[in-house]
């Protein structure tokens, strides 16, 4: 939106401790901040209230969704805000972008649908596994 390097703001995952909440958390893997960085923009990691959203919007040139942790389960805390922000993101046609999770949440609220256990459904379907390196460049223009 300005000459100047873009905000992006991302959606982290949150953890807190069984019977500490004042050591609740908010996490994003870092190689979505380098990214973002390397990039040329300044990543934000946003808090999960849906109320600032609006907020946001202003305030932000773009906005990430983030993967999850693979193996844990849907957390309804993230899951609300993340939708929540995906609405308010597409309705002001905001750049939004969705890794992993974050591609299927947006698939969700635009009608979608998703397979809960792929190895279950499609036994014959490749090994999903994380990589250490991108496997590929994606180019963007603009």
């Amino acid at each position: 939106m300005t000459a100047q390097a873009p905000l992006i703001a991302l959606s982290p995952d949150h953890d807190a401790p069984d019977g500490q909440p004042t050591e609740a958390h908010y996490l994003v893997r870092s190689n979505y901040a380098d990214a973002i960085s390397d990039a040329g923009g300044i990543p934000v990691i946003l808090p999960y209230d849906t109320a600032a959203i609006p907020r946001f919007l202003a305030c932000f040139d773009g906005f990430l969704v983030t993967g999850g942790t693979p193996g844990v389960t849907v957390k309804p805390l993230r899951t609300a805000f993340e939708m929540a922000l995906i609405e308010a993101a597409l309705a002001a046609r905001r750049p939004l972008l969705g890794i992993c999770n974050g591609m299927q949440m947006i698939g969700l609220h635009l009608g979608g649908s998703l397979i809960q256990s792929i190895p279950d459904e499609v036994p014959q379907a490749i090994d999903h596994i994380p990589f250490a390196a991108p496997d590929r460049a994606v180019r963007i223009p603009g």
